[in-house]
């Protein structure tokens, strides 16, 4: 009965897990595990594969209960690595990293290369995680007050 305790604001039941997989709800991720006994993988509640028959799908509350079911893990989402979204928050502290240490201001074509991703896809995770692009974010960084001194 600890589950009751763990959140009152999204209830752990079977109905509640199965409908955060299908709408991959990323407040899910790392909360619970579920394995699909047809194909004989286990996935996080994010992952992008084709959605499972609910029949056929068992839920784990840790990943070690996921692993002992005998599935492997699914190569879509990788459930026993970080999430994407600790991936891109990585990716994007990096950049910000490379973009203060630079002693000329970096292109995002370098900048994207050094991190071995396309300049587009350096451009999404800063949008998505800074709400701001890699140029944007580095001329503000520059402009900082308490730098000046």
């Amino acid at each position: 009965m600890a589950r009751a305790e763990t959140s009152s604001t999204w209830p752990e039941t079977a109905d509640n897990r199965l409908s955060q997989i299908y709408d991959r709800a990323p407040h899910a991720d790392g909360r619970f595990w579920y394995s699909v006994v047809t194909t004989g993988v286990f996935c996080r509640p994010t992952c992008p594969s084709r959605r499972a028959r609910p029949e056929h799908i068992r839920f784990h509350d840790t990943l070690d209960e996921a692993r002992r079911t005998g599935f492997r893990p699914c190569r879509r989402c990788h459930p026993e690595q970080p999430s994407a979204v600790v991936r891109d928050q990585a990716l994007v502290a990096r950049a910000c990293a490379l973009i203060q240490a630079a002693e000329v201001p970096l292109s995002s074509r370098a900048l994207a290369s050094t991190l071995g991703v396309s300049t587009s896809h350096i451009h999404r995770l800063f949008n998505r995680t800074l709400g701001t692009t890699p140029g944007a974010w580095a001329r503000a960084s520059r402009c900082r007050p308490d730098e000046a001194a």
